[in-house]
C-alpha cells in the first residue's frame, strides 16, 4: 500500500513585508481630493488677509530677484536697527524668495495674488499627508483632517514665509522614498531627492529630511540602489550656494546663519517654556483620538501622558508673562 501524498494545507499567512494596512474609508474618501478641498475651503476666507511679521522680508527679497535675478540677497532695508542687506537678515536660502518673485511677475504685488499662490503648496500638503498616510494607518482621512486642523498649519498657511513651502517639498521626499521602497521603482528616488534638495533651499534644515528617508529605505528594503546617489543633489546644491554667498557676500551663508542664530546666550528651560508657548494648541488636537484608544497599549498611553504633565508641570512658572 503506497503512502499518500500530503497536500499543503493553504494558509492565510503572509509574511510581514506583503502587509499593507488597508484604509476603511471607501468611494470619493479613498482619494486625496477631498482634503485638498477642505484646505480651499479653510484658507479661502484669509485669501486677502494683509503682510504681517516676517512676510516682508521675502517680500523685499521677492523685489530685489525680479530686478536681479542672479543677486537675490542685494536688497538693503532696515529690519533691526539700522539698513542691512539681506545677507544679513536673512537666515535661510533664497527658494522660497524666488517663488514669491515668480508670483509677483505673474500677478503684481497684490496680497490675494500671493495667498492664492501659496494656496498650491498648502493643498499640496494635505494630498500628501494622505498619500502617506493610507500607507501606514487606517483613518489616513483623521490624520489628514488633523494636520489641517494644527493651529501651526492654519497660521503657517496664511503667510508667504518658508513654513509651507518646506512642509510640502519634507513630505514630497517622503512620499517619493515611499513609494520607490513600496513599488521597487528606485528611480522615483531621484524625485525624492528633488524634493528634498528644494526643502534645503527653503530652510537650511530642510536637510533633515535626508537622512530620515535614507534610514527609512535601508531599514525597509535592506538593499543598496545606485539610484541612492541622488541624496547627494541636496547637499550639492548647499555647497553651490553657499560658494556663491562667499563670493558675493565674503562668508559661507550657512555658517554666518548659525553664528547670528546662536550668538545670543539662552536659557534652555526658558527656551523649552516659550516653544510650548508658540505651539500653543498644537498639542491638543490628539484629544480627537480618544476613541481609538482602546487600540494603544495602555502602559505605553500612561508613560506617555506621566512624561507630558510632567514637562508641563516643570515648565509652568516658566513661561514668561505677556508683554502688551
Amino acid at each position: 500500500m503506497g503512502k499518500k501524498s500530503k497536500t499543503p494545507k493553504k494558509t492565510n499567512a503572509v509574511s510581514s513585508d506583503d502587509v499593507r494596512v488597508r484604509p476603511t474609508e471607501s468611494g470619493f474618501l479613498r482619494g486625496p481630493w477631498p482634503a485638498v478641498l477642505l484646505t480651499i475651503l479653510v484658507l479661502t476666507p484669509f485669501i486677502n488677509k494683509a503682510f504681517h511679521i516676517d512676510d516682508t522680508v521675502y517680500l523685499y527679497e521677492a523685489r530685489q530677484i525680479r530686478q536681479e535675478p542672479l543677486h537675490p540677497y542685494h536688497a538693503i532695508y532696515s529690519w533691526y536697527t539700522s539698513p542691512q542687506s539681506s545677507w544679513v537678515n536673512n537666515n535661510n536660502p533664497p527658494l522660497n524668495a524666488y517663488l514669491l518673485a515668480a508670483a509677483g511677475a505673474i500677478g503684481g504685488e497684490r496680497e490675494w495674488i500671493f495667498h492664492l499662490f501659496y494656496l498650491l503648496p498648502a493643498c499640496g500638503c494635505a494630498a500628501l499627508m494622505f498619500l502617506i498616510a493610507r500607507r501606514f494607518c487606517r483613518h489616513p482621512n483623521l490624520v489628514t483632517v488633523l494636520t489641517i486642523a494644527s493651529p501651526a498649519f492654519l497660521v503657517s498657511a496664511g503667510n508667504v514665509m518658508t513654513d509651507i513651502p518646506l512642509l510640502f517639498f519634507w513630505l514630497a521626499a517622503v512620499f517619493f522614498t515611499v513609494e520607490a521602497a513600496e513599488s521597487s521603482t528606485d528611480s522615483k528616488l531621484w524625485c525624492a531627492a528633488g524634493a528634498a534638495a528644494a526643502a534645503a533651499m527653503t530652510k537650511y534644515f530642510g536637510i533633515a529630511v535626508v537622512p530620515l528617508v535614507l534610514l527609512f529605505w535601508f531599514v525597509r528594503t535592506r538593499r543598496f540602489s545606485i539610484h541612492l546617489l541622488a541624496f547627494l543633489l541636496p547637499v550639492a546644491f548647499l555647497i553651490l550656494w553657499n560658494l556663491y554667498s562667499k563670493t558675493q557676500y565674503g562668508a559661507f551663508h550657512f555658517f554666518a546663519a548659525a553664528k547670528q542664530s546662536t550668538a545670543a546666550a539662552r536659557d534652555i528651560p526658558l527656551s523649552i517654556a516659550n516653544t510650548m508657548t508658540f505651539l500653543g494648541g498644537t498639542s491638543v488636537w490628539p484629544i480627537a483620538l480618544v476613541p481609538l484608544l482602546f487600540r494603544i497599549n495602555w502602559k505605553s498611553a500612561a508613560a506617555g501622558a506621566g512624561f507630558f504633565l510632567l514637562l508641563c508641570a516643570w515648565n509652568a512658572k516658566k513661561i514668561p508673562d505677556p508683554v502688551f
